[in-house]
């Protein structure tokens, strides 16, 4: 048996994008790999017969996206395998699609779009919805040198993993093969987010949000008569809008159930009746969404589908993902517990096909149905060679509340004291749970005690336990530094004198938060953190209504407020060794936000180290490029050697 390493990460192999064809027969999905020469991830199309639940590989790795059924035999998707490397602005203007016959044969070119398309969905053989990508500004000039220049009058003009965005749109087209032609559904200043067809393909619902100078929090929503393609607004300027589709003969929707509780409330399930809406689940305090974290997937989607008269849907309980469905009544049943992460999900005549993670296994694909699990897929068989840490939980009790408390011993042991290292989640509204999170084997790997918690702000707990609106660096401090109490506690060969501290967004600014409060931790390592209130305010991607509604101010009215709330603050009491690392195109903890901390803390002769990865971004640590995490991973490894 071999340990975790940082090259295991070169192991992974990621799961996505499940689909299901129009009869049931295949189940389609992408397989996505490191390539280290490369420095990228490929990827490839894989399928598996339902029936016989034989496998196999569709493409090689060259495929981009856009995987869909164009029908029970063929399917198509986004490559750019015959674009040449140094053909930049082509590529940028054009998408190609390919289309692959599942019995066999080489995949051909399709049909070839001159826009850039986000997300396909097909009507029939020749006619497709798009969302594609739509500049104002570059489509409107012909300035030879308008890259050397960047024209800001939108606000925010930057966004996390996107850039730039001013003027910037995801338009609504509809493109005919047979004419090769595309029809503009929406203006120049529409977002849309989402399209959803209902079963004959003859309407669609599109959420969308127009706006000119700066983006909102509420969206609108529309009918599309694919017939006709005339647009008829449903419902106008509702907060949280994420979701729309047709259950039976009704439009559902999802968004914020409760304003009470801000932007981070959780959503509730309405049906649009007669063209009046109503609330059809009820008192349900949960989300409608996989929060768990980890960082051995590279992507989640968990959005709810419509199968048999009822709407399926994920929710987090407490530290693991459950799949539930819901009708018109307002009837929730838990369809499907599950004691690690559900990432993907399909219900079908077979059961549900799901793409999942546990406690000592990565991505694998699934089938549940009639209480039983069935394993069809070994594609991270690697996992069975090597040596896991269990993770061993126990309960403990804080300001009259229980919580459930991790850890992860190491994988040697001996009579000697050991390290320990606290680690905490971002969000806040996420979670940590029982399932393999490589970063967190690896240290155990390396003799650290890993522990961690779900602290007052976490998801899986209902509205009152997540909402730490003003609250933040107290209540949630209180409960991670009584949970440190507890596991020194219970496990006394912890050497309390060589604990560490880390974590990355919520948990960087928490991390800078601790190591300005307490000195009993001996490293840090905080993660595109934030550090700032005053400054994030302005020019985080989400600052101006996420530091608002989060922290309870705004740096006119409150300035004093999100000043003393944030650690840059108490900076000049720090004594903590601590490692900064970040991404220059981190937009939504901007970089500024770890070199103000960086900064501060030199200025006041602490031992400290700012690592910045050029080209990645807020994910840096799940889908950042293969030799950048692993950098990454060396960069804490070596600064936790202090301990």
């Amino acid at each position: 048996m071999e340990k975790f390493t940082i090259d295991s990460l070169d192991k992974l192999k990621f799961l996505s994008d499940l689909k299901l064809s129009p009869r049931g027969k295949y189940l389609a999905f992408q397989i996505t790999e490191s390539d280290i020469n490369d420095n990228s991830y490929k990827s490839k199309i894989a399928i598996l017969n339902t029936e016989t639940k034989e496998k196999m590989n569709l493409t090689a790795k060259d495929i981009i996206g856009g995987l869909e059924f164009l029908n029970e035999d063929e399917i198509i998707f986004c490559s750019d395998r015959e674009n040449k490397k140094d053909d930049i602005d082509k590529r940028k203007k054009e998408t190609k699609f390919y289309k692959i016959c599942i019995s066999g044969g080489e995949a051909e070119l399709f049909m070839s779009i001159s826009k850039s398309v986000k997300k396909i969905y097909p009507i029939d053989e020749n006619r497709f919805l798009l969302i594609y990508d739509f500049n104002n500004l570059e489509d409107s000039s012909e300035d030879k040198f308008k890259d050397d220049y960047i024209i800001v009058d939108e606000f925010p003009s930057k966004f996390n993993g996107m850039g730039y965005i001013n003027k910037k749109r995801s338009r609504l087209g509809i493109y005919d093969k047979s004419k090769d032609e595309l029809k503009e559904i929406t203006d120049e200043f529409t977002n849309n987010s989402s399209v959803r067809l209902n079963k004959d393909k003859s309407k669609a619902l599109i959420i969308s949000e127009r706006y000119e100078i700066k983006t909102y929090l509420k969206s609108d929503l529309f009918e599309l008569d694919l017939k006709n393609l005339k647009l008829n607004k449903i419902l106008e300027g509702i907060e949280g809008l994420f979701f729309a589709d047709y259950l039976e003969d009704k439009i559902v929707y999802l968004a914020n159930g409760n304003s009470d509780y801000g932007i981070n409330a959780n959503s509730s399930l309405f049906a649009i009746e007669e063209g009046k809406t109503k609330k059809i689940s009820g008192d349900f305090d949960s989300n409608f969404y996989n929060s768990l974290g980890t960082d051995i997937r590279m992507s989640v989607d968990c959005s709810p589908i419509v199968y048999d008269s009822k709407l399926y849907f994920s929710s987090t309980d407490v530290d693991k993902i459950n799949l539930y469905s819901i009708d018109l009544s307002g009837d929730i049943q838990m369809i499907m517990p599950y004691s690690g992460s559900v990432d993907s999900f399909i219900p079908s005549d077979d059961g549900i096909y799901f793409i999942g993670t546990e406690e000592k296994r990565p991505q694998e694909i699934y089938l549940f149905n009639e209480g039983e699990y069935q394993k069809l897929s070994d594609f991270n068989s690697f996992i069975d060679d090597c040596e896991l840490s269990d993770i061993e939980t126990f309960t403990f009790t804080n300001d009259g509340m229980e919580f459930t408390g991790y850890i992860i011993k190491p994988l040697e042991k001996n009579d000697e004291k050991a390290p320990g290292i606290l680690t905490i989640h971002g969000g806040p509204k996420t979670v940590f749970g029982k399932v393999l999170h490589h970063e967190m084997q690896l240290l155990a790997a390396k003799g650290y005690y890993v522990f961690y918690m779900n602290p007052r702000g976490s998801d899986g707990r209902g509205n009152d336990f997540m909402d730490i609106r003003g609250k933040y660096g107290s209540i949630d401090y209180d409960d991670l530094m009584a949970f440190t109490d507890e596991v020194l506690k219970l496990y006394p060969q912890i050497d309390e004198d060589r604990l560490g501290v880390m974590g990355g967004s919520y948990g960087g600014f928490m991390t800078n938060w601790i190591i300005g409060h307490t000195d009993r931790f001996k490293a840090a390592c905080s993660q595109r953190c934030i550090s700032n209130w005053t400054s994030m305010y302005g020019t985080s991607d989400i600052g101006y209504y996420f530091v608002e509604d989060q922290i309870s101010g705004s740096i006119w009215e409150n300035f004093d407020r999100l000043w003393d709330m944030s650690p840059l603050k108490y900076a000049d009491k720090v004594k903590t060794p601590t490692l900064l690392i970040h991404a220059d195109q981190d937009y939504r903890c901007p970089l500024e936000q770890g070199e103000q901390m960086f900064s501060a803390l030199n200025l006041h002769g602490i031992d400290t180290k700012l690592v910045v990865f050029k080209g990645e971004n807020h994910d840096l640590s799940r889908t950042g490029k293969p030799v950048h995490r692993k950098r990454r991973l060396q960069e804490i490894l070596e600064w936790m050697e202090r301990l």
